[in-house]
């Protein structure tokens, strides 16, 4: 079974489906991860809902979408009445789209609730923004969807991590020693053991949406970048 882990796509629908064909994607035997931050700013977050319910209940649970930030701060809007904070986040471009397709947010909320922190396997872990060194069991809300150290300071060292929530020009995996080297797309690699590996790169600033392709074949776990420009 592949594994396809995307980053942050911030409403761009049209990306997101463009990806999603460049990598082949197979509903009926792949495993697909998001790693939040699904809505806000884009032109379409009520698409990208919808389009991830409709996997969900296709998929079930080889379907796997991550709480971002984002997300979070919708939910927070709804639960305080107060959207500023929101919107100053890209919310209204959120209610926007809704308005545009004629779709009611509220439905939406309850499915958003349910969405868990990480995602864990024997290799490598899951989460919108970073985990503890202690393991992601020990890794608070705020440090899963918010905290930008292991992009910032490049010193994780521990069980490999896939995150997003830090946009940046290229992929680059951090060993944890203080380096970084770019991965270059469409060429296959072993999958580390250790530090971290950072999706998100800005599709919504009009840069690009990364997947990150796994597959297990005779020598072992191997993965390869794959992305698409804004606009494409």
């Amino acid at each position: 079974m592949r594994t396809i882990v995307v980053g942050d796509i911030h409403g761009c629908f049209r990306e997101f489906q463009a990806l999603l064909e460049k990598v082949k994607f197979d509903r009926e035997s792949d495993r697909l991860i998001l790693l939040g931050d699904v809505i806000d700013r884009g032109p379409d977050s009520a698409l990208v809902l919808q389009s991830c319910q409709i996997l969900k209940r296709d998929m079930g649970e080889r379907f796997i979408q991550l709480l971002g930030n984002h997300e979070d701060l919708m939910l927070d809007a709804y639960d305080s009445l107060d959207r500023s904070l929101w919107n100053s986040n890209g919310g209204s471009a959120t209610r926007s789209s809704f308005f545009k397709y004629k779709m009611e947010i509220h439905p939406f909320l309850a499915y958003i609730r349910t969405l868990p922190l990480y995602y864990e396997t024997e290799h490598y872990i899951c989460v919108h923004a970073a985990v503890s060194r202690k393991g992601p069991e020990c890794t608070d809300r705020s440090i899963a969807l918010w905290d930008r150290s292991l992009a910032d300071e490049g010193v994780y060292c521990g069980k490999l991590v896939i995150y997003g929530h830090t946009p940046m020009e290229k992929v680059l995996y951090q060993p944890g020693d203080g380096t970084c080297r770019q991965i270059v797309a469409g060429r296959k690699q072993p999958i580390p053991e250790h530090g971290c590996i950072g999706l998100d790169t800005g599709c919504v600033w009009k840069k690009k949406l990364t997947a990150m392709v796994i597959e297990e074949n005779k020598n072992g776990l191997e993965y390869q970048i794959r992305q698409v420009e804004y606009g494409k």
